[in-house]
């Protein structure tokens, strides 16, 4: 058994403890890394992802690799509650669903990586935006080399955050431009912290979105459920 089979069979315990299985594993021989798709024991949603066999085979022995894992795996089992895991609110107010789409490719005479994003407006399912979200080396390097799934909440976030501050467009699929629209990936939030009427505005806004939107069998809304 290889360090990635240990690292593999490691990731599985733990899915499993989170109420998930490994319902895919596709190698990617050409970035030596392996395309997986997990699936939620109870409500079937699936979330994709794409690990490093470095990552795989350094997750059993490298210390912080394994408790980062459990957080988010456990991120994921209260978003999996809601009826589409990948729907998420803005402070300025839009609600998007937000698929990232793998694995990543890498931006030609630059030194950054791309990964295509739809945004939708579920306010306006119609409309939508179609993005890339360009991750440099130093936040691989820095950030999401020792912790994969951290790109999830760093794309979500800075798609928000341009959002929230006018930089995307939203069109109808077949009026969008060619060109997709940037969004900086940044594992850094706003400058400023949030006072608090904007986490009181923001917080009432998510849990009568949460009540609108989740079906009475998705369990009760939690602190935890507003997580990104």
């Amino acid at each position: 058994m290889t360090t990635v089979d240990v690292g593999v069979r490691i990731l599985q315990e733990e899915l499993r403890g989170h109420g998930f299985e490994l319902v895919q594993r596709q190698k990617l021989f050409d970035r030596r890394a392996s395309y997986l798709v997990i699936q939620h024991s109870d409500s079937k949603q699936q979330i994709d992802f794409v690990l490093t066999d470095e990552y795989l085979s350094d997750l059993e022995k490298t210390p912080g690799y394994l408790p980062s894992l459990k957080s988010h795996l456990a991120a994921f089992t209260f978003r999996i509650q809601n009826i589409s895991w990948n729907s998420f609110y803005c402070i300025s107010g839009p609600a998007l669903n937000i698929e990232i789409q793998w694995p990543s490719e890498v931006m030609p005479q630059r030194a950054a990586s791309v990964m295509w994003v739809n945004v939708r407006d579920l306010a306006q399912p119609s409309l939508v935006a179609l993005c890339s979200a360009v991750m440099t080396h130093s936040l691989y390097q820095f950030v999401l080399k020792p912790d994969p799934l951290a790109v999830f909440h760093i794309i979500v976030n800075s798609v928000r955050e341009a959002v929230d501050r006018n930089e995307l467009k939203f069109y109808k699929r077949d009026e969008h431009p060619q060109e997709l629209q940037i969004v900086d990936a940044r594992a850094e939030r706003r400058s400023s912290p949030a006072n608090a009427q904007e986490i009181e505005t923001f917080v009432c806004g998510k849990i009568y979105w949460l009540r609108e939107t989740t079906s009475t069998n998705c369990g009760e809304i939690t602190p935890e459920s507003l997580w990104a």
